[in-house]
């Protein structure tokens, strides 16, 4: 199992605001880390241009040529007074290839032996390119502003006095100084751009988000009523994430279940077709030879015997009986579906009930030479339900088991109590039904193959009978027997 975000970050709002958080930190990290660069760029610049010619000037002022030659008392004498005077700047004498000669700087500090010449000809060609940083004797590899002059004697080129601006005494004071400044300057960019930019960002992000929070909180909202995607979809997951998270979930559950209920829509109305045509063809028949037979009767009457006569009446009436039957099948099916019916439940017992429908049922099979019998079980309890509901459900499953065998075959109803149900079992020997037609035998347009039609009624009595027993909270059940034979059957909660 995966572990759950913290619930702060749920909100598309608390993930955009601390975003723009962090955006803030870094932009203000880098301005700080930009203007402490171009500071330093700054400072060196100023110094360097400031004491450009310090070099040349402590050359001829100090008269360090003296008659050609290099005054080293002087020079000595310079070294003495910068290191007190001014410690900020360090004084090199430097040959023509960079070696240091001699320095000012106290003799344990200096590491580096000798100077890059390249950093000191790009500063004595005057190059644009400003501040040139050259060598740093006691700390190599960190260019330091500088001033440098060539020492001509009569000889030739003897060297260089390099000087270094912004010596170790500088830098010490400079980084503590530094150091409190940028910390200061930092907390106060920080502080004004973090609350600057976060009331404005967030009043940006709250303008944005709204509309998509109430467009996520009204699809869950349709999600989870009536008429919407179910609610056992809506679990823990389903709550988990952000608003564009929550609404990706909620359409893509909505869009299936839309999908699916197109196709049952579709279903059904290829059913309703099929119905349409099917109990049009079961009314026009038996309203045809009413009206057949009735005017026959009525161009007639002066030309046939009284037996004939009865014949005819005999034959309209029992076609206006089956018409009726059709007409009272579609209008029970109806009713039942619209919610019109209501189950009177009641306690009763549901082995004299059984005994009584195989008895009202028993002359229809006589008459076809099937044997109907009950096995029903003594000392069986009550079962809660509309007795006259849970009877026309008998009479339909034994009515449609009656129809669909041949005579000498046999149909027994069953009783049997599981826990504190009474199960109820139609068997007929008939044929057996297809596994493709099980599937669809109790869907409300669905005529299966097996159907006779010289039966009265439009097929709609398992149908009927699947909206009854849903209102009994039971579901009716069919199967093929391994012995031969199906069996339909339900069951009903003991009183």
């Amino acid at each position: 199992m995966s572990r759950l975000k913290p619930a702060v970050f749920n909100s598309l709002y608390a993930r955009l605001a601390f975003a723009l958080v962090l955006i803030l930190l870094l932009v203000a990290g880098l301005f700080v880390g930009t203007g402490w660069y171009m500071g330093k760029q700054h400072v060196d610049l100023v110094v360097q241009t400031f004491n450009k010619d310090l070099a040349e000037n402590l050359i001829r002022e100090r008269q360090l040529i003296a008659s050609g030659e290099l005054n080293e008392p002087m020079l000595k004498q310079v070294f003495n007074e910068y290191m007190t005077i001014n410690p900020n700047i360090e004084i090199y004498l430097l040959d023509s290839t960079g070696q240091i000669l001699s320095f000012s700087a106290p003799a344990d500090k200096v590491v580096a032996t000798s100077v890059s010449l390249d950093p000191i000809k790009t500063f004595l060609k005057n190059s644009e390119y400003q501040p040139v940083l050259g060598d740093d004797p006691r700390s190599p590899g960190h260019g330091k502003a500088f001033s440098v002059a060539p020492i001509n004697t009569s000889a030739g080129m003897y060297g260089y006095l390099y000087i270094v601006l912004r010596g170790e005494a500088y830098e010490a004071v400079e980084q503590a100084l530094q150091q409190r400044y940028l910390f200061k300057l930092g907390q106060r960019v920080l502080l004004i751009s973090l609350l600057v930019g976060l009331v404005a960002g967030l009043l940006i992000l709250w303008t944005v988000t709204r509309r998509l929070s109430r467009l996520t909180r009204a699809v869950e909202a349709f999600q989870s009523a009536p008429g919407g995607v179910a609610k056992d979809t809506l679990t823990a997951r389903a709550q988990q994430g952000d608003e564009i998270q929550r609404l990706d979930r909620a359409f893509k559950a909505m869009s299936q279940r839309i999908n699916q209920q197109i196709n049952v829509l579709e279903a059904n109305d290829q059913k309703r077709r099929n119905l349409v045509a099917n109990v049009s063809h079961d009314l026009r028949t038996p309203l045809a030879a009413v009206l057949g037979y009735l005017e026959t009767l009525q161009l007639r009457t002066d030309q046939i015997s009284p037996a004939q006569h009865q014949g005819y009446i005999d034959i309209a009436l029992r076609n206006a009986m089956r018409l009726s039957a059709l007409i009272d099948e579609l209008f029970e099916l109806a009713k039942l579906e619209a919610g019109g019916v209501t189950p009177g439940n009641e306690p009763f017992s549901i082995a004299d009930l059984v005994q009584d429908v195989v008895q009202q049922q028993g002359v229809l099979a006589q008459k076809k030479g099937i044997v109907l019998e009950s096995g029903s079980v003594d000392g069986l309890p009550f079962v809660l339900g509309d007795i006259s509901l849970i009877q026309r459900v008998l009479e339909n499953l034994i009515a449609n088991a009656i129809h669909h065998v041949q005579a000498g075959e046999r149909i027994t109803v069953k009783l049997v109590q599981q826990n504190n149900r009474i199960k109820v079992a139609v068997w007929d020997g008939g044929r057996q039904i297809d596994q493709a037609e099980l599937e669809k035998l109790f869907d409300r347009y669905y005529q299966g193959s097996h159907r006779d039609e010289r039966t009265p009624g439009a097929g709609l009595g398992l149908s009927i009978a699947k909206q009854i027993l849903c209102l009994h909270n039971s579901v009716i059940e069919v199967c093929n027997e391994d012995s031969g034979g199906k069996v339909f059957s339900f069951s009903l909660q003991a009183a």
